[in-house]
């Protein structure tokens, strides 16, 4: 059984048995005379006992089903505890206003996390103080903006559906192009300084991963923030309390209904929190692009999806066993796409029989085009092994220019894909092991949609930057004018779209763009409170 199999069963087994034990201590909670209640299932029981919601006794214990393999006895048992852990605080929790005496590791973050999540939810009344800040994402750019929020009195709270950086961690190996002095926001920079914070090389180039430990993760544990950044925390979607999008279009008076945000944790469950301001730096990795003609799923994809993999993997390190010794078909003309076939490329050298395809839109001389006089070397260097990959300059990689892709199918006897290229409106198979679709991201406005949010019909990203944007035709993120805080502006009073997901399909986005952005939309609404409170 391959690892992702083994994944998959091992994800649904733990999803039946959370489901199994909320059902179980949701009946606890209803049933105040409760005594004594024991279920059986295949592999283990659970035993409940206590005569009131406030002391209540959980009893785990596996049978005899799982001898014969007790690793995932192990595993199984792990999860039930840890659910239960967390339903037992949840319910210890009502009618008594000391703490849990007994939490799992997650359920004791949550509970530690709870009084600086109570500080940015409003009472009951839903009167909200102005200076409150909700910043979606705990990425470089969420974190430069709750640096520079407290520099000027917002109480400030980050939720992030992972870990600090996880888009960076999720392409951690990938050297970025920019040195440190172009990756340090400003806001972060003094912060972490007055922590005594050691800068690292500001000509050395990072990786991903390098920015998440260095920069994000120390930034983000500074007492300062610890407190106000809460990971494992999904924003599922954002609204006006009392007001529909359609509502008080144009109107001042929908500043008056603050930001309701329906935020999930990792044990599903859900709460409403509130705040004055809203911003959103949630990213774009989360979101790849489609591989079909004209940016729909190609014919088989919808249903191949989970199998084929969208982003750009650790060819040579944690996924080379995926790839070592097998025929890869690439897709994509930009730089995440040339960074798979580098590596694919140099693990060819390394390993026997492996080998890739490279399919493009663009023709040969139109692909990573040259940037005269580019001063980032790194990059440099990059664009001109990969166009040198693509004219033939290594025999494991075969260029396809000029193509779309129009279907897959899978031959699950050989366990290989056959891809339909087309060309000219002629078609062209490719028969390959694995499929890497590099076709770059894009926003996901489903969190936002119930928001006035305008956003561009080309890029996707939002509308009065993006039209900026395309009116400065600049073609390189190094040529970004700097466009001011309208261009930043929705519709939607307060609320702004910060970071890459503000460029939306834009490749050209640069951190130091980033932080730029929040510098001028932080000033903006710190004028806007000193406003409202001379007022």
């Amino acid at each position: 059984m391959s690892l992702q199999s083994a994944m998959s069963i091992w994800a649904r087994d733990c999803h039946w048995m959370a489901f199994f034990a909320k059902l179980l201590y949701l009946a606890a909670i209803r049933m105040r005379s409760l005594k004594r209640n024991t279920w059986r299932s295949d592999g283990f029981s659970l035993t409940v006992s206590g005569r009131t919601t406030n002391a209540i006794t959980v009893n785990v214990q596996g049978t005899n089903n799982n001898a014969r393999n007790p690793g995932e006895h192990w595993k199984r048992m792990t999860a039930v505890h840890a659910w239960l852990d967390d339903c037992a605080a949840l319910v210890s929790r009502k009618g008594s206003r000391e703490p849990p005496r007994h939490h799992s590791a997650a359920a004791s973050k949550r509970a530690a996390l709870a009084p600086a999540t109570r500080a940015v939810a409003y009472s009951s009344a839903m009167t909200p103080a102005r200076n409150t800040l909700a910043i979606i994402g705990a990425g470089p750019i969420g974190l430069e903006a709750a640096a520079a929020a407290l520099d000027h009195g917002f109480d400030v709270h980050v939720f992030e559906q992972g870990d600090v950086g996880s888009h960076s961690i999720a392409w951690g190996h990938v050297r970025m192009f920019t040195p440190w002095r172009m990756n340090v926001g400003p806001a972060a920079a003094r912060l972490l300084a007055r922590a005594g914070w050691t800068a690292p090389d500001p000509e050395q180039c990072p990786t991903g991963l390098e920015l998440v430990e260095r920069l994000l993760q120390p930034l983000a544990a500074l007492p300062e923030l610890a407190k106000r950044v809460h990971t494992r925390a999904q924003v599922a979607h954002a609204s006006r309390s009392g007001a529909l999008k359609g509502d008080l279009i144009g109107d001042e008076r929908r500043c008056a209904h603050p930001f309701r945000l329906l935020v999930r944790d990792p044990g599903g469950r859900e709460s409403f929190l509130h705040a004055h301001s809203l911003i959103d730096a949630s990213g774009v990795y989360s979101r790849p692009n489609w591989a079909g003609d004209g940016g729909i799923p190609a014919r088989g994809e919808l249903y191949l999806a989970p199998q084929m993999s969208y982003h750009v993997d650790d060819v040579l390190g944690a996924r080379r066993g995926r790839y070592a010794g097998r025929r890869t078909l690439v897709i994509g003309g930009g730089a995440s796409a040339a960074t798979s076939v580098l590596a694919l490329a140099e693990l060819a050298g390394q390993t026997p029989g492996t080998s890739a395809v490279w399919a493009t839109r663009e023709r040969l001389a139109e692909l990573l085009p040259e940037i005269h006089g580019d001063p980032l070397p790194e990059r440099r260097a990059f664009y001109a092994r990969a166009r040198e990959i693509a004219r033939g300059g290594d025999p494991a990689v075969t260029h396809v220019g000029g193509v779309t892709v129009d279907g897959f199918e899978f031959n699950s006897a050989t366990h290989r894909y056959r891809a339909t290229l087309m060309s000219a409106g002629q078609p062209r198979v490719e028969e390959v092991d694995e499929v890497l679709v590099n076709t770059g991201f894009g926003p996901d406005d489903s969190v936002t949609r119930e928001l006035q949010v305008h956003e561009c019909y080309a890029t996707r990203g939002t509308m009065k930057l993006s039209a900026a944007l395309l009116g400065a035709r600049s073609k390189d993120c190094l040529d970004a004018p700097a466009l001011g805080i309208e261009a930043l502006r929705n519709p939607e009073p307060g609320f702004f779209v910060l970071g890459n997901k503000s460029y939306g399909r834009n490749p050209n986005f640069l951190l130091e763009t980033g932080y730029r952005q929040v510098a001028e939309v932080v000033v903006a609404l710190a004028q806007e409170l000193e406003v409202a409170a001379q007022a």
